[in-house]
């Protein structure tokens, strides 16, 4: 598992529930497995869908505070930290460009 993006989490509400969540996943593995491409039926309907590629998105990133990260992507920051351990940006950002920087695979 790759932590460098986020670290334990633990979320709380109101969901499916254990059994109905691990058969969605286990269902989406085999998907990935088999090369199921799901439907997209609204498409086919001719409504508009925008490119993952091309879609805008708020993000929120968090880093080593003694890594310098590249905010070329970001068309706005709407907040950023930087304490002693970790930092972060808030901001908003095309995933295309999100995709081109040195910090989206680490």
């Amino acid at each position: 598992m790759n932590r460098s993006l986020a670290d334990e989490q633990f979320l709380s509400g109101k969901g499916a529930g254990r059994y109905p969540t691990a058969s969605a996943v286990l269902s989406d593995i085999s998907a990935l497995r088999y090369g199921y491409k799901y439907e997209y039926r609204k498409h086919a309907k001719g409504s508009d869908l925008t490119p993952w590629e091309k879609t805008t998105a708020e993000l929120y990133v968090s880093h080593p505070s003694g890594q310098e990260l590249d905010t070329s992507a970001f068309s706005k920051i709407h907040e950023s930290f930087r304490g002693q351990e970790r930092g972060y940006v808030i901001g908003t950002a095309v995933m295309q460009d999100v995709t081109e920087t040195a910090w989206w695979n680490d």
